[in-house]
Protein backbone atom coordinates (compact mmCIF):
# COMPACT_ATOMS: atom_id res chain seq x y z
CA UNK A 1 0.00 0.00 0.00
CA UNK A 2 1.32 3.56 -0.88
CA UNK A 3 0.54 4.64 2.81
CA UNK A 4 2.81 2.60 4.45
CA UNK A 5 0.09 0.65 6.33
CA UNK A 6 -1.98 3.83 6.84
CA UNK A 7 -5.65 2.63 7.28
CA UNK A 8 -7.55 6.14 8.05
CA UNK A 9 -6.95 10.06 7.83
CA UNK A 10 -8.53 12.65 8.63
CA UNK A 11 -7.95 16.20 6.76
CA UNK A 12 -7.80 19.38 7.15
CA UNK A 13 -10.46 22.22 5.32
CA UNK A 14 -7.77 22.82 3.02
CA UNK A 15 -6.55 19.22 2.35
CA UNK A 16 -10.64 18.52 1.81
CA UNK A 17 -10.05 21.45 -1.03
CA UNK A 18 -6.87 19.94 -2.41
CA UNK A 19 -8.51 16.84 -2.37
CA UNK A 20 -11.35 18.18 -4.38
CA UNK A 21 -14.05 16.93 -1.94
CA UNK A 22 -14.84 20.40 -1.34
CA UNK A 23 -15.48 23.35 -4.01
CA UNK A 24 -14.37 25.99 -1.72
CA UNK A 25 -11.67 27.22 0.63
CA UNK A 26 -11.72 29.82 3.00
CA UNK A 27 -9.10 31.05 4.99
CA UNK A 28 -9.26 31.25 8.79
CA UNK A 29 -9.36 34.23 10.92
CA UNK A 30 -5.76 35.24 12.03
CA UNK A 31 -4.90 37.13 15.29
CA UNK A 32 -1.84 38.34 13.15
CA UNK A 33 -1.92 42.39 12.63
CA UNK A 34 0.51 44.33 10.56
CA UNK A 35 2.79 46.29 12.45
CA UNK A 36 3.03 49.80 10.35
CA UNK A 37 5.89 51.71 10.87
CA UNK A 38 4.74 55.80 10.33
CA UNK A 39 6.67 58.78 9.46
CA UNK A 40 5.88 61.93 10.87
CA UNK A 41 4.76 64.48 7.87
CA UNK A 42 5.86 67.32 9.98
CA UNK A 43 8.58 66.71 12.56
CA UNK A 44 10.99 63.44 12.49
CA UNK A 45 9.01 61.40 14.89
CA UNK A 46 8.68 57.70 14.10
CA UNK A 47 5.65 55.99 15.31
CA UNK A 48 4.70 51.61 15.58
CA UNK A 49 1.07 51.23 15.01
CA UNK A 50 1.12 48.39 17.79
CA UNK A 51 4.55 47.11 20.23
CA UNK A 52 7.04 45.09 18.22
CA UNK A 53 10.35 43.96 19.80
CA UNK A 54 11.88 43.09 16.68
CA UNK A 55 11.09 47.05 14.84
CA UNK A 56 12.02 48.84 18.01
CA UNK A 57 15.39 47.50 18.06
CA UNK A 58 16.07 48.21 14.04
CA UNK A 59 14.83 51.77 14.51
CA UNK A 60 16.91 52.30 18.02
CA UNK A 61 19.66 51.59 15.72
CA UNK A 62 18.79 55.09 14.07
CA UNK A 63 16.62 57.39 16.38
CA UNK A 64 16.21 57.41 19.49
CA UNK A 65 13.71 56.07 21.74
CA UNK A 66 10.97 58.11 23.76
CA UNK A 67 8.81 54.90 23.92
CA UNK A 68 7.51 51.49 23.55
CA UNK A 69 6.30 52.72 20.47
CA UNK A 70 7.76 55.79 19.58
CA UNK A 71 11.18 57.57 17.99
CA UNK A 72 12.85 60.35 17.33
CA UNK A 73 15.48 60.75 14.51
CA UNK A 74 18.03 63.10 15.30
CA UNK A 75 21.16 63.92 13.28
CA UNK A 76 23.29 62.40 16.01
CA UNK A 77 20.97 59.40 16.38
CA UNK A 78 20.70 58.89 12.63
CA UNK A 79 24.25 58.66 12.02
CA UNK A 80 25.25 56.28 14.31
CA UNK A 81 28.22 54.07 13.36
CA UNK A 82 27.68 55.58 10.03
CA UNK A 83 31.53 55.71 8.50
CA UNK A 84 30.86 55.21 4.36
CA UNK A 85 28.44 56.67 1.90
CA UNK A 86 27.42 53.51 1.51
CA UNK A 87 26.38 52.78 4.89
CA UNK A 88 24.20 55.96 4.99
CA UNK A 89 23.04 54.57 1.87
CA UNK A 90 22.01 51.36 3.28
CA UNK A 91 20.14 52.98 6.85
CA UNK A 92 18.15 55.44 4.51
CA UNK A 93 17.36 52.57 1.93
CA UNK A 94 16.27 50.50 5.05
CA UNK A 95 13.94 52.65 6.65
CA UNK A 96 11.85 53.57 3.30
CA UNK A 97 11.59 49.85 3.11
CA UNK A 98 10.00 49.41 6.88
CA UNK A 99 8.34 52.72 6.28
CA UNK A 100 4.88 52.17 5.50
CA UNK A 101 4.17 55.98 4.17
CA UNK A 102 6.41 58.00 1.98
CA UNK A 103 8.64 59.99 3.48
CA UNK A 104 7.70 63.64 3.72
CA UNK A 105 9.55 66.67 1.51
CA UNK A 106 10.95 67.44 5.31
CA UNK A 107 12.42 64.24 5.65
CA UNK A 108 13.73 64.03 2.11
CA UNK A 109 15.37 67.21 2.64
CA UNK A 110 16.75 65.73 6.04
CA UNK A 111 18.41 62.80 3.97
CA UNK A 112 19.78 65.40 1.18
CA UNK A 113 21.55 67.08 3.90
CA UNK A 114 23.06 63.93 5.15
CA UNK A 115 24.15 62.51 1.78
CA UNK A 116 26.06 65.68 1.41
CA UNK A 117 28.00 65.93 4.62
CA UNK A 118 28.51 62.34 4.29
CA UNK A 119 29.92 62.73 0.82
CA UNK A 120 32.20 65.94 1.85
CA UNK A 121 33.72 64.17 4.68
CA UNK A 122 34.89 61.18 2.38
CA UNK A 123 36.60 63.56 0.22
CA UNK A 124 38.32 65.49 3.12
CA UNK A 125 39.50 62.15 4.13
CA UNK A 126 40.27 61.19 0.24
CA UNK A 127 37.60 57.90 0.52
CA UNK A 128 35.83 56.55 -2.14
CA UNK A 129 32.43 58.25 -2.62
Amino acid sequence: MPYNGLAYFRPTKLGRYILGIDKSYETPATAFKLVEVLLSEDSLIITLSEKNDVLAKELSNCSNRLGDRLFQVSEQSFLKKIRRWRQLEERIDNLKTIASNEPSAMRKFFFLDFRQKVNLLERERGGAV
